[in-house]
């Protein structure tokens, strides 16, 4: 839009009364006046239009640079908009897992709750201090694991609802409604090809992630302004008007007559050596066109080549800038995927942990129920309780964590997260079969 010029419409009168003094030296009492309307404004004299009508006042160089700058500004701006996106969306999906996982916690203790219940009945049927003092304090510690497990209970229950406002805050939802995320079981959701190796996710993160682009577009555009100040001193300033309007006007001017001394001022009063015109009239169209070009050196080149030392300071930082980024994004990348990898197998760990406790506790249970404590005691069962409780509760912490590495590796690698939902995108890196969810 540089080279569009600018429109100006408007009207200009002009009065003088008093000498003037000619191009040759002659001292004129002239009293004038003229009226200019159209295309432009402010006609004087024997002047162009000094507004013009149409005017274009602008250094060839921006005209020719500036449009490239603004490009790579715009693209520097929009991936740095992708990246604020993919943040927020990053910090929902991050608080939705963190709801997901008080409510799957809040679920296992309660869970637990009927588990310790069943053996607090148990050990108190068989507790009889007139028969063992052991199985007293078997029955006692039952009733206390009981009630720690319900203070846990009560703190999840303060967590799902934290975790609920949070999310609410990220929504810009009303935070006094409570936020649930229903019967949504628990999966292992895998974004990212597990045998993708991690160089080959590093490079992927390089192509895609929208910090790396947004510098590189900064870097670009610094590029092109270090040509701009370059070449400035080569590419002219052009200054073009054109106006078209009516114009008139008048006047009474008498030359100083011969004899009178220079020092002083004619009165008027004399021989009219002058010409006189009518005072005001003669208004006709008239029409203006005027083109200049300038080349300028600033500070006799040594401005010029104070800015281009700027300009190039200026893509050095940039340059920096970018290798700051590419570093933190590896970082992200390499954090992210040996999280998941260890997010992975602490799954397989906790899933064989859950099966044998829940074998242990079932086995010992049945035991206690059919023989009582001859054939199983009591402390076994509470044992094999508590551990069950703990390997439930460390299953779904890994799965939770799993599944947030598995988010924050998809956005390192630039990738948004509402993207794993999309039928028509496909993630930058071909997704996993997911396993079995696993239900709370």
């Amino acid at each position: 839009a540089l080279l569009i010029p600018d429109v100006n419409v408007g009207t200009s009168y002009d009065l003088h009364n008093g000498p003037l003094q000619g191009s040759i030296g002659i001292i004129r009492k002239t009293d004038r006046q003229s009226v200019y309307y159209g295309m432009g404004a402010y006609a004087v004299a024997p002047g162009t239009v000094s507004i013009p009508g149409l005017w274009i006042d602008v250094p060839l160089t921006d005209a020719l640079f500036e449009p490239l700058v603004a490009r790579n500004v715009v693209a520097n701006r929009r991936a740095a908009a992708q990246a604020t996106n993919n943040q927020v969306l990053l910090e929902v999906a991050t608080a939705y897992l963190a709801l997901l996982g008080a409510e799957g916690r809040l679920a296992v203790i309660r869970q637990s709750e009927a588990d310790f219940r069943e053996v607090v009945r148990l050990t108190a049927a068989w507790a009889k201090p007139a028969v063992s003092l052991i199985r007293d304090a078997d029955a006692r510690r039952a009733e206390a694991d009981l009630k720690q497990l319900q203070l846990e209970e009560m703190k999840a229950q303060e967590d799902v609802a934290v975790a609920a406002a949070d999310l609410s805050r990220l929504l810009n939802l009303d935070p006094s409604v409570r936020l649930q995320t229903g019967d949504v079981p628990i999966q292992v959701v895998q974004f990212v090809d597990p045998n993708e190796p991690l160089p080959r996710l590093l490079e992927i993160a390089a192509r895609y992630r929208p910090e790396l682009l947004a510098a590189a577009a900064n870097i670009r555009a610094n590029q092109v302004r270090v040509r701009q100040e370059t070449v400035r001193p080569l590419i002219p300033l052009l200054w073009a008007g054109f106006s078209a309007g009516d114009f008139g006007g008048g006047a009474v001017a008498i030359e100083n007559p011969p004899g009178v001394p220079p020092s002083g001022l004619f009165d008027g009063i004399g021989q009219p050596n002058g010409r006189t015109t009518p005072k005001f009239g003669n208004i006709s169209s008239r029409v203006d066109v005027d083109v200049m070009a300038i080349w300028t050196m600033q500070n006799f080149g040594l401005g010029n080549l104070a800015l281009v030392r700027q300009r190039r300071a200026q893509l050095g930082q940039a340059e920096a800038q970018r290798l700051a980024v590419l570093n933190q994004v590896a970082l992200e990348v390499s954090e992210a995927y040996n999280r998941s990898a260890e997010s992975f197998r602490s799954i397989l760990v906790e899933r064989r942990n859950v099966q044998e406790a829940t074998e242990g506790f079932q086995r010992d249970l049945k035991s206690i129920i059919s023989g009582g404590p001859r054939v199983a005691r009591p402390i076994e069962v509470l044992d094999n309780t508590e551990r069950l409780a703990k390997a439930r509760q460390d299953l779904l912490a890994a799965l939770i964590n799993f599944d947030r590495a598995q988010f924050q590796l998809f956005v390192a690698l630039g990738q948004p997260p509402n993207l794993v939902v999309a039928e028509d995108n496909a993630p930058a890196s071909r997704p996993a079969e997911p396993p079995p969810p696993e239900k709370k």
